[in-house]
Order: structure tokens, then C-alpha cells, then sequence
């Protein structure tokens, strides 16, 4: 049965989440969260060069981030995914998501895409929508991130510093399809619905699913008397193979 992943990596939680492709169409994204979180504070430290010291010893973050997508894979598969899809937070450049890549490949997953968290908290929405994070406020509009400002730029982000990032792309509030919130908190003030505890996550494997190519069911013809049986069409699948379960090796280089 194929499946796809998605993973939203943030500073604060580590959310995964699977769709099956099951009779012709995609299941609903399952949510996992695991309890703990390895290698805590790893993902809002890319970049920096400064290395984070795990049992006395340094390695650089981005290193640590591709190890911990490794580790949940770990958790919620046992087998292979067709594609996986690695949401990341709204606010990094083209320099962080290029280290983050380049981990990706040593630990053997090259074909992981990366896209921003906002742009997977709205793969499920129609229009323009603002997106709230802890961590910042955006503006997506058909999976175009319009303009997005993280915490770097927000003494604190509310529903006043959503508004001023709206404005910023040079829309109206009344312009918005929809508000989705990550995180669940109270919002208010806006013309348009408001949805919470939206999950990047689900997003991210529903972006995961759009690109692949589900497997043809094919009927096996039947054999006519004294006659040949016609040979069955091929069938291209792209697949993403997973590492097997193994063991951090916090030891390499």
C-alpha cells in the first residue's frame, strides 16, 4: 500500500504524518507526536555557526536535524515511503535550507522536499490566507509564500502583527479567504473564518501525495482457449527508499 510523509520541524514540537493511498484516493493525514524530542532546540539553531554540544561533544545543527528526521522516520514507519515532504519554519532563507539539504543527502534521504511551514499549513486552503505560527505571522497565497516574519522581526506575534503582515504584501484584511492558526491559540478581529490547530504536518504529506504517481491497477486477462495471453502494460512508480532502522551514530563526522 503506498504512502506518503510529511514532517513539520519547529523549535517547540515535532509532528509527523502519513497518508495511505487506499481505493483510488488518498487517506486523511494521520497525525504522530512523539513524547520526546531528541536533540531539542537543534532546528532554531541552523545556520548558526556556533555548534551544539551533545554529550560533550560539538556538532553542527543542521547535522543534528537531518539525524532527527532519520529518528522519526524510525517512529512512525517501517517500510518505504513514496515521497516524503520536510516542512520548516517560514523565516528561513535559501543559506538555511541549503545546509539542511545538504545533511539530508548525507544521511541518504536526497529527495526529501523542503517547503515553509506556512506554505504546508495552507496546502489544504483556496485564496489568500494569513497563517499564525508561535513563531510568526505570513501570508500564502496559492502556495505562494507572499511575505512571512519571524520572531526576529515580532516583538511578540499576534493578531495586531498578523494584520501588519497582510498589509505589507499590500492587501486588505477583508482580502483574506481564511486565518489559520498553528498552535490553537485564541484569535479574533478578522472578516474571514478562522481555523485552529492547524497541522503543518498534514499538509506537508498531503504536498507529499500530490507528487506521486499511485500504482495502475491493471486486469489480468484472461487466457482464451489455444490462444496467447496479452502482456501487461508497464508501470513506472517513483518511490523514495528509507534508511533502515538504526542506531544515532552521534560518533560521526
Amino acid at each position: 500500500m503506498p504512502y506518503a510523509l510529511g514532517i513539520d520541524l519547529a523549535g517547540d514540537r515535532l509532528t509527523a504524518a502519513m497518508t495511505r493511498f487506499t481505493s483510488n484516493s488518498w487517506t486523511k493525514p494521520e497525525i504522530f507526536r512523539p513524547a520526546e524530542y531528541p536533540f531539542a532546540g537543534c532546528v532554531d539553531r541552523v545556520g548558526d555557526e556556533v555548534p551544539v554540544i551533545v554529550s560533550g561533544r560539538p556538532y553542527p545543527a543542521h547535522w543534528l536535524v537531518a539525524e532527527l528526521v532519520i529518528w522519526l522516520l524510525q517512529q512512525v514507519t517501517a517500510g518505504r515511503a513514496e515521497q516524503l515532504v520536510i516542512s520548516h519554519p517560514g523565516g528561513w532563507g535559501t543559506y538555511r535550507r541549503f545546509l539542511l539539504s545538504e545533511a539530508l543527502r548525507e544521511v541518504e534521504l536526497p529527495d526529501a522536499v523542503l517547503v515553509a511551514q506556512p506554505v504546508a499549513a495552507a496546502t489544504q486552503s483556496q485564496g489568500t490566507v494569513g497563517v499564525y505560527t508561535p513563531r510568526s505571522t505570513a501570508v500564502v497565497r496559492g502556495g505562494e509564500l507572499l511575505a512571512c516574519h519571524d520572531s526576529c522581526d515580532l516583538a511578540e506575534p499576534t493578531e495586531r502583527s498578523l494584520a501588519r503582515t497582510v498589509k505589507s504584501v499590500g492587501l486588505r484584511l477583508d482580502q483574506l479567504q481564511r486565518v489559520l492558526v498553528v498552535g490553537g491559540e485564541e484569535f479574533s478581529g478578522f472578516p474571514c473564518p478562522v481555523d485552529r490547530f492547524v497541522e503543518p504536518a498534514a499538509g506537508a504529506a498531503v504536498l507529499a501525495s500530490r507528487a506521486v504517481r499511485p500504482v495502475e491497477v491493471t486486469a489480468t486477462p484472461r487466457r482464451r482457449e489455444g490462444g496467447p495471453v496479452a502482456p501487461r502494460p508497464p508501470v513506472t512508480v517513483t518511490s523514495l527508499s528509507l534508511p533502515k532502522k538504526r542506531v544515532l551514530q552521534l560518533g560521526r563526522k
